[in-house]
């Protein structure tokens, strides 16, 4: 399935433009870039085994949050009201 095909059935399914669709996409950027950048920190602070317990953290957080589908429900709301009030 190409990607286009799944942008268009989010932006539809959510009432989003384009550009958010986008920045859904975008945004793990940021987290690889967050986490090469503290990689080397957190391995001498916390050891290997640490990293191991911030990093099985992190993926539970993150499994918790899409599972209550929070985040897209949110953006679908905000873009909504911004259509209905122009």
């Amino acid at each position: 399935m190409k990607d286009t095909c799944v942008n268009l059935q989010i932006e539809q399914y959510y009432n989003l433009t384009y550009t958010i669709v986008s920045l859904i996409f975008l945004s793990p950027f940021v987290g690889y870039t967050a986490s090469a950048l503290m990689n080397n920190y957190l391995h001498k602070s916390v050891g290997q085994r640490g990293v191991g317990g911030i990093a099985s953290v992190c993926h539970l957080l993150a499994y918790i949050i899409v599972s209550f589908n929070c985040l897209f429900v949110w953006v679908g709301n905000v873009s909504t009201r911004r259509k209905q009030h122009q």
